[in-house]
């Protein structure tokens, strides 16, 4: 986030939107926006759980997670994950394949 343009800590910021066209993002909605979400995603994310929003933060659209690797990166037990897992898939916004667990969406 930019701050005044005389204020030398903003320099980084500023020197990105403007050398490298980086996107201006002031609030959670133009975050949302930028990560592909839709406005349903975005409200999912607001009304989730703790529990789902740790998994889900730790998860990647790219990279396989098994549920044991995402209990260890979460903090929360295997069988939560589990539980939190069976939610989402069932939302859409998960996907088991072969090596493990990936988010779907566009969410990354």
């Amino acid at each position: 986030m930019p701050g005044p343009v005389t204020s030398p800590s903003s320099a980084g910021c500023h020197r990105l939107i403007r050398e490298y066209a980086a996107t201006c993002v002031t609030n959670a909605a133009q975050m949302a926006e930028l990560a592909g979400w839709t406005a349903v995603d975005a409200d999912a994310q607001a009304f989730a759980s703790p529990e789902e929003r740790r998994v889900r933060d730790v998860m990647s659209a790219r990279s396989p997670r098994t549920v044991e690797a995402l209990a260890k990166a979460s903090g929360l037990s295997p069988r939560e994950i589990s539980g939190v897992l069976g939610a989402l898939d069932l939302a859409g916004a998960v996907e088991e394949r072969e090596r493990g667990w990936v988010l779907v969406g566009g969410r990354a």
